[in-house]
């Protein structure tokens, strides 16, 4: 075998390596794709997907916050997610895992932080202190939330 014969079949099987390490790392990714469905509707997540952080499920702010019909703001000197509807505030900080739900202290598993450049909260924090049951269903990695009829 000549030494252009060699590099070929270098090439070649350098080739099938990559692609076989890209396709494994896209299956991956697929597979561990988290679902969120709120009364039996799936959620679309435009900006940036759920992600697990430390066994909890991280979700945009504002997707969240608007889906459960409340007024997000985000304030940037203090890196604080604010929600409001009606008499009811939540706060969250970045990196705290401090959390206020009309002014009262909860602490969190896992505090709110960036994920590229997202703002990300913990999932069952908000959806169980606006009054909503949550559901963990490992086999596909979804979270099944129920509302009570007023948060409709």
């Amino acid at each position: 075998m000549n030494s252009i014969n060699k590099f070929a079949l270098k090439i070649v099987l350098f080739s099938m390596i990559c692609l076989a390490i890209l396709s494994a790392t896209v299956f991956a990714q697929g597979e561990n794709k988290i679902t969120v469905v709120i009364d039996n509707k799936e959620i679309v997540f435009e900006d940036a997907n759920p992600v697990m952080i430390e066994d909890r499920v991280m979700v945009p702010f504002r997707k969240i916050f608007e889906i459960y019909g409340f007024k997000v703001d985000w304030a940037e000197s203090t890196s604080t997610v604010l929600a409001n509807k009606g008499n009811e505030t939540i706060v969250l900080q970045i990196n705290n895992k401090k959390a206020f739900v009309n002014n009262e202290h909860f602490d969190l598993d896992v505090p709110a932080q960036l994920v590229n450049d997202k703002t990300m909260v913990p999932l069952r924090f908000v959806s169980a202190h606006i009054g909503a049951n949550v559901e963990w269903i490992d086999a596909t990695n979804t979270v099944n939330i129920t509302t009570a009829p007023a948060v409709k």
